[in-house]
């Protein structure tokens, strides 16, 4: 188990907040996630769920497969 002080300066979590304040911070969350357009909403929900079942190194390691296609390919020119 990890201190939540911790856990931030880790980069595990974004913040943490006082218990007392999880309620309202969590639906500012939601408020935020509502006012996304539906395609970027269900993109956040869908690798939130698929985090629940990784490991933060099978996590890495997936993003850097998907990354590095992306950031290889040459560009294509425009014509004019």
């Amino acid at each position: 188990m990890v201190p939540a002080a911790e856990a931030v300066q880790l980069g595990l979590f974004d913040r943490v907040v006082p218990h007392a304040d999880l309620a309202a911070e969590t639906r500012k969350l939601a408020e935020t996630w509502a006012a996304m357009s539906p395609l970027a909403c269900a993109r956040r929900k869908t690798a939130l769920y698929r985090s629940e079942h990784r490991t933060l190194t099978r996590d890495a390691r997936s993003r850097d497969r998907s990354i590095r296609p992306r950031c290889s390919r040459p560009r294509k020119s425009r014509a004019t």
